[in-house]
């Protein structure tokens, strides 16, 4: 019989039937869970069977992601019928379930996490899964999936104590705050109600109370999001009696001074503890503007830490890393499973190109990171043709393959206003004439419900830049004239 599936509230009480997939809110999170769910389906399934094929496939770095995503679905299935006694556990689940859309010049892993949650919001019912909630921001789609909630350690039904309204990743932070008498429950309770961020806002009161060796251990812990052992240090981050944070350690005094105010946790792991989201996020900024070389080495030395013999787990964290330490040639090797993330080397390479002074040969270098993305993982990704044209065209690429980039852009997001509009600009500042089809988007896009995002204002923009740029004045009249209401109304800056 398969085990029923569950949405636990705070950290599960008891032990778990399977690993812990932990999502983080990153961009790479979809990919990532994805990739470490087929691993485990490779653990599980038979030699031979479909559901080993398709973990296979799923792992294979040109595999592309919808049909990375096909093939995950599948194969669930079948692990779930073949081995009724297996347990697939997501922890921080809100992270993949959040509703926010990104906006259109980056929208790429809202949709992808969108994807992956579809899997699970399909399988999940059928039992056999434990959905960890120690955030709480993921709103309606957890909410409405068909799946028993029940609450885990130090969580108990509503009213209970004065941290109850608050989500499980903050209540340890609440309970320190509370018994070194920092904060009344008159006081939480009036942070509850007036403040705009109140989890981050706890946050901060926990880090300010602190030392400050502690403050900077905290901080340089916020760059290992991965759940860790603590024995003889934090990860790799040794413990040490003497000196203070280093990129290779950290205090001994820190090890209980973090465990006791709550700015890391336990996992369910024996041994295992995390910096849950709501903390890390609040951390990571601070320390990449206060101790920016020291977390910069810590990225490239757990970027480098994947062998050939590592595990996928410990890949993708290593890749992870790569990717944030801005090393092309370490993101690249450590892209075993998957080559998305290396946009993020190649955006910033892009931001700099921009300058002052632009150049071209910055915008090269993006534009052929962009072209690897597609080469060698996913030539159906979007968003990597979009910018590998976007790139390409500021270095004065040959103009016949920009084109053709950005068509295929648009054609694998056709529902991108900005993706269309960049291709009928360019189109435009080549010489062709595009009006009708200009006014016809603007019209489409004024249709969209949601207008939050400015659909018409991207799309319109776009249009407008390339025939600047191609001297095309007559037709952003002739568009004007035609549409001059509707952008007055919906695009007011185009």
């Amino acid at each position: 019989m398969v085990r029923p599936s569950r949405i636990v509230v705070g950290r599960p009480a008891g032990p778990l039937a399977g690993p812990a997939l932990f999502a983080f809110g990153h961009t790479d999170d979809a990919q990532r869970v994805a990739a470490l769910l087929a691993d485990r389906i490779a653990a599980l399934a038979a030699p031979g069977s479909d559901a080993a094929r398709a973990a296979a496939e799923c792992l294979a770095p040109r595999t592309a992601w919808r049909r990375r995503i096909a093939l995950l679905e599948g194969a669930l299935a079948d692990v779930a019928e073949a081995r009724p006694d297996v347990e697939f556990v997501v922890w921080d689940v809100d992270a993949l379930a959040a509703v926010e859309r990104e906006a259109f010049d980056v929208e790429r892993s809202s949709l992808m996490r969108r994807d992956l949650f579809g899997v699970i919001e399909r399988v999940a019912p059928g039992g056999g899964w434990t959905l960890v909630r120690t955030a709480t921001d993921g709103g309606a789609l957890l909410d409405e999936l068909d799946v028993p909630r029940e609450f885990g350690d130090a969580v108990g039904e509503a009213g209970d104590g004065p941290g109850a309204w608050f989500s499980p990743d903050v209540r340890l932070l609440i309970a320190w705050l509370l018994a070194r008498e920092r904060m009344s429950a008159g006081e939480l309770d009036e942070i509850r109600h007036t403040v705009a961020d109140p989890a981050g806002h706890l946050v901060d009161l926990v880090y300010q109370e602190a030392p400050a060796a502690i403050q900077d251990a905290a901080k340089l812990v916020s760059a290992l999001r991965a759940p860790q052992h603590v024995n003889g240090g934090y990860g790799r981050l040794r413990f040490a009696e003497q000196g203070g944070v280093s990129a290779t350690a950290i205090p001994t005094a820190a090890r209980a001074a973090l465990q006791a105010c709550g700015l890391v946790q336990p996992t369910a792991a024996p041994g295992q503890w995390w910096m849950p989201r709501t903390v890390r996020a609040r951390l990571a900024g601070l320390a990449e503007g206060t101790m920016p070389a020291e977390v910069a080495a810590l990225h490239v030395a757990e970027g480098r830490a994947a062998t050939p013999t590592s595990s996928v787990s410990e890949v993708v964290e290593a890749h992870h890393h790569a990717v944030r330490s801005g090393d092309l040639d370490l993101a690249v090797t450590t892209a075993r499973y998957y080559g998305s993330e290396l946009a993020e080397v190649a955006k910033q390479i892009s931001r700099d190109a921009a300058g002052p002074p632009a150049s071209k040969q910055g915008f090269a270098r993006a534009a052929q990171i962009y072209q690897t993305i597609l080469d060698r993982f996913d030539a159906t990704d979007a968003y990597a043709w979009e910018y590998y044209a976007y790139n390409l065209a500021r270095a004065d690429g040959p103009s016949d393959e920009v084109l053709r980039a950005y068509q295929r852009a648009h054609a694998h997001r056709p529902r991108n206003p900005l993706y269309h509009g960049r291709w009928l600009g360019y189109r435009g500042q080549l010489g062709e004439v595009v009006v009708a089809e200009a006014i016809a988007g603007i019209r489409e896009y004024a249709l969209e419900r949601d207008q939050s995002r400015q659909p018409v204002s991207f799309f319109a923009r776009a249009v407008f830049a390339g025939l600047d740029r191609g001297d095309a004045h007559g037709q952003v009249t002739a568009i004007r004239a035609a549409c001059g209401a509707l952008l007055r109304d919906l695009a007011p800056n185009a």
